[in-house]
């Protein structure tokens, strides 16, 4: 809601839009400190917010967005368990000690690899 300030009898008071008289509102003081932040550029260590903008700015870079990631509980959907563990070791003994599965799975790492090493030469 909007409100005016006005002079009245030498006195200076905050009136709503409408005219009706309101409480003082006091100016919002801002200050420039942070807590420590060293700058991913550069490596100084600024305390003072201003300070850490003039030198974000000077090197051409823009400060964007806010980390929202640590404000959000990391919650993980794929808890491992005991049984989890036993079962991929069983899973892995069992692929070992058959020579047609180990082969298998020789043969299908092998032609990931191979598909990766085209895929970065191709890149180059």
């Amino acid at each position: 809601m909007r409100s005016i300030y006005r002079k009245i009898d030498g006195v200076w008071k905050w009136f709503e839009a409408d005219g009706t008289p309101t409480e003082s509102v006091a100016p919002a003081v801002h200050q420039d400190t942070m807590p420590r932040l060293r700058h991913p550029v550069t490596g100084h260590i600024y305390e003072s917010k201003s300070a850490y903008m003039r030198a974000t700015n000077r090197l051409g870079l823009t400060v964007v967005g806010n980390d929202l990631l640590s404000k959000r509980k990391n919650t993980p959907t794929d808890i491992v368990t005991e049984e989890r563990v036993l079962e991929a070791i069983q899973k892995s003994e069992s692929i070992l000690s058959d020579p047609a599965k180990r082969n298998e799975l020789k043969y299908k790492n092998q032609r990931l690899l191979e598909e990766y090493n085209k895929r970065i030469r191709r890149n180059e």
